[in-house]
């Protein structure tokens, strides 16, 4: 039912341009909040819990199971989804001692 309810809000949101750009700006859990919002208001409605297990789903099809390597450089290098790349984590390490690996 949930499936049916987020595949419908989709479809909404492809004939809805100003609704597909302002969830476009959005990631994690605004962009979650906003598309339950969105569905409730669309009669398409699920939980936060559901529309997430469906992006993850996708997610990991669209992968092939793997991350790309720009998802792996997106989440390394501390960057927001979307448009308007901005950086907001950044670690840099000098003279950097490695005591211990452990395999595995």
């Amino acid at each position: 039912m949930a499936r049916e309810a987020i595949s419908r809000f989709f479809s909404e949101v492809i004939k809805d341009r100003d609704l597909k750009a302002s969830l476009d700006l959005l990631a994690g859990e605004d962009l979650v909040a906003a598309a339950v919002q969105a569905g409730a208001r669309l009669n398409c409605a699920f939980s936060a819990e559901e529309f997430r297990d469906v992006m993850r789903a996708a997610a990991v099809r669209k992968a092939g199971g793997e991350l790309s390597e720009q998802q792996l450089e997106s989440v390394a290098g501390g960057r927001k989804a979307g448009g308007g790349q901005q950086e907001y984590l950044v670690i840099k390490m000098n003279d950097v001692i490695i005591t211990s690996v452990t395999p595995g």
